[in-house]
């Protein structure tokens, strides 16, 4: 129709019109002949968004990363695989999805502010500030960008200040563990020191210590046992000078 006003004589102004519809209004037919692989991604994306509103995630990953093997640089099927994902809780996939849509439309506020939420749910409030303070170099009045940044900065500044608080209360715990064992590296078995009597006479005249006249009970030896040699005696010593040192300051 376009071609025959255009050949008709003092058609062209009419002609140049119908071309501009056909171009702008095209049928779904005209789309598939001038490029059917934009079209049948953008069929994709269509039943994708559909599967995500009936919340039929499985379905709609397929068909959006149907779409993306057709038209790899459309950034608007990332984001939108990009938020099954999240959706799903898939937070690493859905981080390598707004990544690769930021990356692919310059760094859009939709698709800074979806990188930035996800980098929140993983636990790195930094970094989806620092994310959102790139964002906005280049949309800075986005009003997304914005409010986000707002919560962020909030959350940092509250974690902030618990780290503060709890710092007292994990110095001492690592104080008193650090107490504990040094007490306990102090503990000493002193069994093996059982035999030894109060002085050298004990040996040689077989004597015991008294105490008020009365024989202490506890300088004693049973019947049979060995008397401690003088190696003995000055190991002994030196364990006791170990623990003097280490009860030292």
């Amino acid at each position: 129709l376009a071609q025959a006003l255009w050949s008709e004589p003092a058609g062209g102004v009419w002609g140049c019109v119908a071309l501009m519809l056909f171009e702008w209004l095209p049928c779904s037919a005209c789309r598939r002949r001038i490029d059917p692989v934009l079209a049948a991604s953008r069929e994709q994306r269509a039943a994708g968004d559909d599967h995500f509103r009936k919340g039929e995630y499985a379905d709609a990953l397929t068909a959006y990363s149907k779409a993306i093997s057709s038209q790899p640089k459309d950034a608007v099927t990332w984001l939108r695989r990009s938020a099954v994902y999240e959706r799903l809780e898939d937070w690493q996939q859905a981080l390598r999805d707004s990544t690769r849509a930021v990356q692919l439309d310059g760094g859009q506020p939709r698709s800074v502010c979806a990188k930035a939420t996800v980098l929140r749910r993983l636990g790195k409030t930094t970094d989806a500030l620092s994310e959102c303070a790139r964002g906005l170099e280049e949309h800075a009045k986005s009003r997304e960008l914005l409010r986000l940044r707002s919560e962020l900065e909030e959350e940092v500044s509250r974690e902030a200040k618990k780290h503060v608080e709890d710092r007292p209360l994990k110095e001492n715990v690592a104080s008193t563990a650090a107490s504990s064992a040094k007490r306990r590296s102090m503990d000493i078995d002193y069994s093996k020191w059982a035999n030894i009597e109060d002085s050298d006479d004990d040996r040689d005249g077989g004597k015991s210590s008294h105490v008020g006249g009365a024989e202490a009970d506890s300088g004693k030896r049973v019947a049979g046992e060995p008397r401690p040699s003088q190696i003995d005696r000055l190991n002994f010593v030196e364990d006791m000078l170990q623990v003097c040192r280490g009860a030292g300051p």
